[in-house]
């Protein structure tokens, strides 16, 4: 039997906006700073920009899918 899908809330692009605001802020943080263990740091680091670069895309995406 299949589960009816719950209806979505519509996404607040502005909220998306900021979460990837603090995840590529967190991330500079993280790379700026004087760290002696920078090397150890630098996969979670590259993870972080990940997934500011993918909630930015979507931002790019987002608007024209809601038809503003």
């Amino acid at each position: 039997m299949k589960r009816k899908k719950k209806p979505s809330k519509p996404i607040d692009p502005k909220s998306v906006f900021q979460l990837a605001c603090k995840f590529a802020a967190t991330e500079q943080y993280v790379r700026s700073r004087d760290n002696p263990e920078a090397g150890f740091m630098a996969s979670p680091s590259m993870v972080l920009s990940a997934f500011a670069i993918e909630l930015f895309s979507k931002m790019l995406v987002a608007p024209g899918e809601q038809g503003d």
